[in-house]
Parts: structure tokens; sequence; C-alpha cells
């Protein structure tokens, strides 16, 4: 078996790097010259896409592609830890169309690993007889994306199922794949929290672009809900559409009959704190050690601490009747 890794940038240079692996690849396994062609234009596919859905505006992510050889099949992997997408291909219904246009690739799926990023995987039928520019990265900051001059041409609603990719891709740009939530890098788990009431989130929309979200999660039987994943595009803050967002949960958990709400504010972030201080919430406990450290939010810090962080929960009463107190089970 014949088996070899490289890893690329995102950049100009990334096809033509892959395209001299295939080939020495294929020398090495003794694979056809007709089938090293077609093993080279679906390699070409795949990090293409990768390209352009992965890392559209990103010349230094990272792509890692494997090829592995047996008697009649080359494996291909393609991963990458840009842009979340939708799971894709075999169980998990029809592929993009770009990745279904990609000829000889058999058994294809695209798989959303959460924070481990995502695979595109493949095989294809294959003989063997052995076995520059100017450069950017998804932390700085993007080109702003001209918002309307007035924010009521933001429409704030609840959020559905359809919103479940934008809702990943928003909290990517916030804080790429270091949220403590992995879950919400995977658009599959929001469509079905938000169809179970699991999750129920409120979002910003602009011209059809998600741009903020603001999440409430009950749990059954539980009469306290966490407000949570609360993320306004990088572009889009100074508008006032944290507050709109917060206000929506409010109404929403109000509507619930709910006896009050949390949230869990990282101390490295002064502006979530504040931004709960002033909905009403009162500061309750600091929780040591509940971030961890690889944790990192666009515009606050960069690399992040170097080590775990706190967050301060606080409690906003929506039904302030007196009530007996009680410790938890031990």
């Amino acid at each position: 078996m014949t088996r070899v890794k490289v890893n690329v940038l995102s950049d100009a240079s990334a096809l033509s790097l892959v395209q001299a692996l295939v080939s020495a690849f294929a020398a090495a396994a003794g694979i056809p010259a007709d089938d090293t062609q077609r093993l080279e234009k679906v390699v070409a596919g795949l990090v293409g896409f990768t390209l352009d859905n992965a890392y559209p505006d990103d010349d230094l992510g990272e792509i890692h592609v494997t090829l592995e050889a047996d008697a009649d099949l080359v494996h291909v992997t393609v991963h990458d830890w840009g842009l979340p997408l939708t799971s894709a291909g075999g169980d998990f219904g029809p592929l993009p169309e770009a990745l279904a246009a990609i000829e000889d690739a058999q058994s294809l799926e695209l798989l959303n690993l959460g924070s481990g990023g995502k695979r595109l995987v493949a095989e294809v039928a294959a003989r063997s007889s052995g076995a520059g520019d100017a450069r950017r990265h998804h932390l700085e900051e993007a080109a702003p994306l001209a918002p309307s001059e007035t924010p009521d041409a933001i429409e704030i609603r609840a959020a559905g199922q359809d919103d479940a990719e934008g809702i990943a891709q928003l909290l990517y740009e916030n804080y790429h794949l270091s949220y403590v939530h992995a879950d919400f890098y995977r658009p599959r788990y929001l469509m079905a929290a938000l169809e179970s009431g699991e999750l129920v989130s409120a979002v910003a929309v602009h011209d059809g672009r998600l741009v903020g979200h603001h999440a409430l999660m009950p749990l059954p039987g539980v009469p306290s809900a966490e407000t949570d994943a609360a993320v306004v595009h990088s572009a889009y803050r100074g508008l006032g559409l944290f507050g709109r967002l917060f206000e929506h949960t409010l109404d929403t958990a109000n509507g619930r009959s709910l006896a009050s709400v949390f949230g869990d504010a990282v101390t490295i972030h002064p502006f979530s704190q504040r931004a709960e201080s002033s909905h009403g919430y009162h500061e309750t406990a600091l929780q040591f050690g509940m971030v961890p450290a690889q944790t990192t939010m666009r515009g606050f810090g960069g690399e992040g601490p170097p080590r775990r962080t706190a967050t301060l929960r606080s409690y906003r009463p929506l039904d302030e009747r007196p009530r007996r107190p009680a410790l938890p089970p031990a």
C-alpha cells in the first residue's frame, strides 16, 4: 500500500503543489497514465471546492491532502479548518452542485467534524502495481460588508432550520473553531435542535445574510434557561443589533413562562458582561477555569489567553414572586 500526505496553504500555489504530489504519488504506486489523469481531475476538483468554499478570502488556511492506494482504488481525503458547511453525500443527502459535478469520484462525502474542521473523502478507481501574493488570514479583520446606514434595514426574527449553516458560519467568523460549544459548528445538529425546541434562536438578517445570533437553550422540566451563543458579525457591530437580539430572546423566554434566564459571560469579554447587566441580569457566581485556553474571539486579544479563564454567571428573574431557597442535590 502506498500512502502520502501533504499540507498546503489556501493560496494560489495550492493546486499546483497538490498536482505535483499526485504525479509523484502515481509514479511511486505504479498507476497507469489514464488512471493518473482521472485521479488528478478528482483531486483538483476537491481542492478547488475547498479553496472556493472553505477559504474564499483566506490565503493562510490549512489544507491537508492524503492519498492512499490499494490494489484497485485510491482513497482521497481533503481536510480543512475553514468555513463550516453542512455534511452531504451518502446518508447525508445530495452533494453541493460543485462536488456532484466531479466525475470519477466514488463514495464522495462532505463531513462536518465540528471543531475538527471538515473532510472531503472519495475513492477513485485506479490500478496500482505498488501499493505568492499578499496573504490574509481568517483571524484578521475582514473587509467591511457595508451594512445599511439604518439598522432598521436589518431584520430580527426567530431562526429556522434553513438558518443552521449561517449560524455555524457566523460563529466561525467570530471564534474560528474555538467556540466552547463545538456542536454549534455542526449545521445538522443545529437543524435538529431548532426543530425539537432544544435551541430557540433569534437571528439578525441583512440582504439575505445572517449577521447576528442569540440563543435561548431551555431544558425539559427546568424553569430556567441559558441565553448563549450571542454573536454579531464584526462588520455590523455598533448598530445596536446585540440589544435587539437580546430583547427578542427575552420576549421568547417570557412567552414560555420561564422563572428566570441566565448567562455565562467570559471574563475576557467585558462587553458581554455589560450587556447582561444592562438587561436586568444580576451577577451571582464567578466560575473559575470554565473556558479552555484555546478559545479566541475576533477583535478581543487575537491569540486568546494562555490558560483557562473564568465565566461570570448572571441571572435575570422573570417571575419575581418569593420562593423558598433550596440546595441542589449532592
